[in-house]
């Protein structure tokens, strides 16, 4: 009998091993809590332990990269620059891959408020990628469509948490010069059922349906204010702020609540990160660059 884990928070969720399976006799299914978990067909599986093998947060992790620099980056481009949560690196990066005729790999929310991985080849879609999701992401099939592309040859960029980028590469099994990965300074990642349930809670609030949902909104007022919503009623288009300070969701996300069980002891939380970039948010920037203007 394979076990991939004896207490939830040996399990990241990073679907290496459902992705490794030749038998495909894994599949990630929610818990009560809404968090993905790895279920065996015990009447498909042969044993193998392919995805023993490549469980990245249970076997020895790739940290061995320290970073080398450190930049504060803006991108110039001001339409790029709005519709990104902090300063489009990661839209920058993404321009230069998709230009040089690569694939995209990133998390997007969908119009049933599903938070998982696609992968783009247009800038045009640029959009989809863009901002913060403060949710776990369903890899789904994308750890096999990357390794085709890179066979392929065919420049990749992936990013996403960095479990989910260690995930990638136990699942490729090598190095690949075509590959280009960054990682994200994460907070944890909350149930994609308990946002599914607060989404719709916000439906019903308002009681109107939401049209625009923004995790993070750079025309919001003030540093408090973290997400945005816009709905329409009665034939005018509302907006309302989600501050963590007086929004449930927001408040429980700061402060670990809704966190996954693995979040609580996550190796990656270091200055050892397994991907070639690492982003995060430049909070305080204006104390220290009072010239830069971030929106």
């Amino acid at each position: 009998m394979v076990s991939l884990y004896i207490e939830k928070d040996m399990c990241c969720g990073c679907s290496a091993c459902k992705s490794i399976c030749p038998q495909k006799a894994i599949t990630m299914e929610p818990d009560e809590n809404g968090f993905l978990f790895p279920h065996i067909n015990t009447k498909l599986c042969v044993g193998c332990k392919l995805c023993n093998k490549v469980c990245a947060f249970q076997n020895h992790i790739h940290m061995d990269k320290r970073p080398l620099a450190t930049f504060a980056a803006l991108n110039k481009n001001k339409k790029v620059l709005e519709y990104s949560s902090s300063g489009g690196v990661f839209s920058a990066l993404a321009t230069i891959v998709i230009n040089c005729g690569g694939i995209v790999f990133g998390c997007t929310m969908k119009q049933n408020q599903e938070i998982e991985h696609v992968y783009i080849t247009n800038i045009d879609d640029l959009y989809k990628l863009q901002g913060s999701k403060y949710v776990q992401s369903d890899i789904k099939d994308t750890y096999s469509a990357a390794k085709e592309y890179l066979n392929k040859g065919r420049i990749v960029l992936y990013t996403g948490t960095p479990c989910q980028i260690d995930g990638l590469k136990y699942f490729l099994g090598k190095d690949y010069e075509n590959l280009i990965t960054a990682d994200i300074i994460c907070h944890g990642v909350p149930s994609p059922t308990f946002f599914k349930g607060y989404y719709h809670y916000l439906d019903s609030k308002i009681n109107a349906s939401i049209k625009e949902f923004k995790f993070r909104s750079k025309k919001s007022d003030g540093a408090n204010c973290v997400g945005n919503i816009k709905y329409i009623k009665r034939g005018k288009v509302y907006s309302k702020d989600l501050r963590y300070t007086l929004d449930f969701y927001y408040n429980y996300f700061m402060y670990g609540v809704i966190a996954r069980d693995s979040c609580f002891k996550c190796p990656y939380a270091s200055s050892n990160r397994p991907s070639d970039f690492t982003m995060g948010d430049y909070w305080g920037i204006e104390e220290v660059h009072p010239e830069i203007n971030t929106t």
